[in-house]
């Protein structure tokens, strides 16, 4: 009981939720319902 009391403390459930959103965010990039085009390298260049 102890430690479902500290889980639940001010600075952990701040980061747990942070941490439950980002990989929330990173499951659904995982499996596609995101696109990310950060490392695309479809770079146009006019030389």
């Amino acid at each position: 009981m102890d430690y479902i009391n500290t889980a639940f403390t001010f600075p952990t459930v701040v980061l747990s939720v942070l941490l439950i959103i980002v990989l929330f965010f990173w499951l659904i990039t995982l499996f596609g319902f995101a696109d990310i085009d950060l490392l695309d390298g479809d770079v146009e260049l006019e030389a």
